[in-house]
This record gives structure tokens, C-alpha cells and sequence, in this order.
């Protein structure tokens, strides 16, 4: 039914190719010249040679019947090759058998190839695969960090809110009391009068470490930096809180070194900073109730220590305590109050002095045996002290 067509046929094991075509009632015919056919096929092959394989075509035999590119690649490959290729797919149904085939110069050259190809791929995938688990795990500590924040925020908000409440409750209380004049017992009126200056020191106290706090974020705090003893600025902080920390069982010892050790600091700042880690030593104190202080010239520097017989600090929160509104284990600390910034600001004073504060434990065997708070300043030469007293 066809109008057209070609006949594939093999005479005297030669194959041959005839066209036919009907013109009106006559069929006529001719048959095809297989090597002008075979050129043609030669030049529909894009890239018959590169560096590891051939394309050709296979006839029916199994031979190759196109020259590739004019050389001599089908006489370098052995006839057993070219019945094995590595990839071959018929032509047509017109040309039965005959077949395009892809052949390897060197099967292992193409094999080391493939696996460095497979080594390549497995390096890749394996990076993206720790790129991906990096990518996780950072986000999830990330959004742990920012969950944390929030949550210590909260708090933060919630314990400053506890702090000024509890002492304005009391200053209230006591000064409604003595302005009523129900209490004429001279002793009680004083004691009253002691509770309303300590609750209001207190308050202060607060009050600055939050004022504090907000602008050394902001980069904002000034210090008004001079040459000071600090054995004698200590000296001068200890009578104002020695009797409070007697009433409370607290022996406080205080051994300055044998010279003045001179630094160059803020004294309002450094006095804030000592305050806040002798309230921090008060605080978790546990029932010894020893407080000392010793002061030190050690490598060009000036250290203060503040040590202390409380419930000490563990390991795995030592590298913490210093962040800004974290506290301790609620269980552990549920009976002291705070905001969380007392030791984040003292540090940032520190450092704004050139210095730091560190923590160590005072056993290192067992943590529970108390805490070393050390302030390092660098130390101001001596003669810079007295050329700007005799200045003064």
C-alpha cells in the first residue's frame, strides 16, 4: 500500500539496498550505492573520535562500515571489540541489524574515569550532606540561643519587676509606721530608720546596675578615670558594709598587700563592681560564712580577690556566668533573687579598665568548697602617682 519503500537483501552474503517507487501502474526501482550511503553516514557522525571512544556504524556482520574521519582507528581495534561495544543501538528497521555503536579506546582508562568520577560525586554528596547537617545544627543552636534570650528577657523583666517591688514594700511599710507615730520605742524607730537607708541602698543599687547596664550597650557610659590605691579604696568601701555583713553571720577579712598598688580607674565604677560581688558572695553563701579579701601585685597587673565560702559554681556554668541576664539553675539559687547582670556588668567595667574579671574555684576538687572572684588591673607606676599628687 505503500508508494515508496527500500528492500534490504543479501546476495552471495553481500548486502544490498534497493529502492523502489511506484510511478502510476509501473513499479520501478534501482538500487542504492552502498559506499555513497555510507559517506553520508560518515559525515552524520558529530564527533566520531575523542579521547576515549569511537562512534561508528556496525553492519549486519558486525563490522564497521564507516572511516573514521579518514584514519585509521578501525584497523587499531581488534574485530572481537567491535562485536562487544560498549553501547549500540539499531539504526533503523530499513537497514535490519545495522547498528550506531559507541566503542572504548581503553576500557580502563574510561574505567578510572568513571571511578574517579565516583569519587568525585561521593565527596560531593558527602559536603553537601555536612553542609546540610552544619546548616541544621546551626540554625537550631541559633534558634536555641534567641529561644534562650527571650526566656532570660522574661525573666530578666520578671525579677527586676520582684527586686524593686520587695524593697519599696518595705521602705513603704516601715516609713508609714514611723510617720503614723505608732511606735514610740526609741530602739524599734532606729532599727526602723536602719531598714528604710538599707532598703534604699539597695534600690539604688538596682536602679544604677540597670542604667548601668543599658549604656554599656549603648557604648554611652563615662568614666572619669584617676590614679587611685585601690588597697585604700577598699579600705574606704569596707566600714559602710562590714557591720550590714556582720548582722547577717558574715566575717569579712580584709589583707591588702604591703604597698600601694596603683591603678588608673573610675571609682564610682570599681567601688560598683566590688559592691556587687560582695552582695553576689553574700548571696550564695552557704554555712560557712567567711568573706575575704585580698589584694595583690602579680606581673605588672593589680588583683583584687573576693573569696568566699558559698555554694560555689559548677563546671559546666562557669564559661556562662558572665552573659548578660543569665543566672544559675533556678533550683539552685530560688532562694536569692537577682537580675542577672551583676557579674556581666562588673566584667564590662573591667574590661572598659583594660583589665577583667575572672572566676576561679577556690578548691578545684570539689566547687562546692567556694568561688574566687579576681579583678585585674593594669598597674599604674608609682611615680605617675606621686608626680600627679604633688601636681594636686
Amino acid at each position: 500500500d505503500n508508494e515508496y519503500g527500500v528492500i534490504p537483501r543479501l546476495f552471495d552474503s553481500e548486502f544490498i539496498l534497493l529502492y523502489w517507487e511506484k510511478q502510476g501502474d509501473i513499479v520501478a526501482g534501482c538500487e542504492i550505492h552502498m559506499p555513497a550511503l555510507n559517506e553520508r553516514l560518515a559525515a552524520a557522525i558529530q564527533t566520531p573520535v575523542n579521547s576515549f571512544r569511537f562512534i561508528n556504524i556496525l553492519d549486519q556482520g558486525g563490522s564497521p562500515v564507516v572511516s573514521v574521519s579518514g584514519s585509521n582507528a578501525n584497523e587499531s581495534i581488534s574485530p572481537e571489540k567491535w562485536r562487544q561495544p560498549f553501547v549500540a543501538k539499531e539504526i533503523s528497521g530499513i537497514l535490519p541489524y545495522w547498528e550506531t555503536a559507541i566503542l572504548l579506546k581503553s576500557p580502563e582508562e574510561f574505567r578510572k574515569q568513571i571511578e574517579n568520577s565516583r569519587y568525585f560525586l561521593s565527596s560531593v554528596i558527602a559536603l553537601l550532606c555536612i553542609l546540610i547537617f552544619s546548616g541544621i545544627t546551626a540554625i537550631y543552636y541559633f534558634s536555641t540561643a534567641r529561644l534562650r534570650e527571650m526566656q532570660q528577657k522574661a525573666g530578666f523583666v520578671t525579677n527586676v519587676s520582684h527586686e524593686l517591688k520587695t524593697p519599696l514594700t518595705s521602705i513603704r511599710m516601715y516609713s508609714e509606721m514611723l510617720s503614723e507615730g505608732y511606735q514610740k520605742d526609741p530602739e524599734k524607730i532606729q532599727k526602723y530608720s536602719s531598714y528604710i537607708a538599707s532598703e534604699s541602698q539597695r534600690l539604688t543599687r538596682l536602679i544604677n546596675n540597670v542604667l548601668d547596664f543599658a549604656k554599656l550597650e549603648k557604648g554611652s557610659k563615662v568614666f572619669n578615670f584617676e590614679l587611685i590605691d585601690i588597697n585604700s579604696l577598699i579600705s574606704g568601701i569596707l566600714p559602710s558594709h562590714k557591720e550590714e555583713f556582720e548582722k547577717s553571720g558574715f566575717t569579712l577579712a580584709f589583707h591588702p598587700a604591703a604597698m600601694p598598688l596603683y591603678a588608673n580607674c573610675d571609682r564610682e565604677a570599681v567601688t560598683q563592681v566590688l559592691i556587687n560581688l560582695f552582695s553576689n558572695a553574700v548571696k550564695y553563701s552557704g554555712e560557712n560564712k567567711d568573706i575575704e579579701i585580698r589584694t595583690i601585685k602579680d606581673d605588672n597587673r593589680v588583683s583584687v580577690k573576693i573569696i568566699d565560702r558559698g555554694i560555689g559554681i559548677h563546671k559546666k556554668y562557669r564559661k556562662k556566668i558572665f552573659r548578660d541576664f543569665f543566672r544559675i539553675d533556678a533550683s539552685l539559687t530560688s532562694d536569692s533573687k537577682g537580675t542577672g547582670l551583676g557579674l556581666s556588668i562588673a566584667r564590662k567595667i573591667m574590661r572598659q579598665h583594660g583589665g577583667d574579671l575572672v572566676f576561679s574555684p577556690v578548691n578545684t576538687d570539689d566547687y562546692r568548697a567556694g568561688s574566687i572572684f579576681t579583678l585585674l588591673f593594669p598597674e599604674a607606676k608609682i611615680k605617675a602617682a606621686r608626680s600627679t599628687g604633688d601636681e594636686a
